[in-house]
């Protein structure tokens, strides 16, 4: 009957680790401030834009718990190009850039792992659209539905590059799509 010492030795120790992540749980965070927004909060760097809730330069208000997507998406994206808002994209698009990163537009997405990749995905799916039925998946915004809906004035080149993102949204190198170049400013 030597089993009953080390059953009530591990029970103790599965109650004292218990308590004791509940009690750690319970000050962590300042009385009424969700816990997430304080890991959101710390892990914000300070050389992206400030978009955050009710910020007026977003595209979207982003709520703190998809900060961490925005914060993945930005830092991995933008080392090679303008990060696109994503509602440019609809959401079977954003699966098929993700899906396979290490075929990104005929190069490998640095420095991404799956934790990155789920993080972008709980970002640009919150914030995207699904295509209706028998659609065609665009690969490159130009081709959106959403990004021609959301330019139905605008005169575009053939190819849409990141040089033609910026001649209209002088903001958009810091996922700023809101501010207008002047010419746009007073465009209907």
């Amino acid at each position: 009957m030597r089993i009953w010492p080390v059953v009530l030795t591990g029970l103790v120790l599965i109650f004292l680790s218990l308590s004791g992540g509940w009690a750690m749980a319970q000050t962590w965070a300042p009385h009424g401030q969700p816990k997430d927004s304080l890991i959101a909060q710390a892990s914000i760097p300070q050389n992206l834009p400030p978009v955050i809730p009710d910020n007026p330069r977003s595209v979207d208000p982003i709520p703190t718990r998809y900060l961490p997507g925005f914060e993945s998406y930005i830092e991995t994206c933008t080392g090679c190009h303008i990060a696109l808002p994503p509602e440019v994209l609809p959401l079977e698009s954003w699966q098929e850039i993700l899906r396979r990163p290490d075929v990104h537009y005929g190069v490998s997405i640095p420095n991404i792992n799956r934790l990155t990749q789920l993080l972008i995905w709980d970002y640009v799916s919150t914030f995207s659209r699904p295509l209706p039925p028998n659609t065609p998946v665009p690969l490159y915004a130009e081709k959106s539905r959403f990004f021609k809906a959301l330019h139905p004035r605008v005169p575009m080149p053939e190819e849409v590059t990141s040089n033609t993102c910026v001649t209209c949204h002088p903001g958009a190198e810091v996922f700023d799509f809101i501010t207008l170049a002047p010419q746009w400013q007073d465009a209907p």
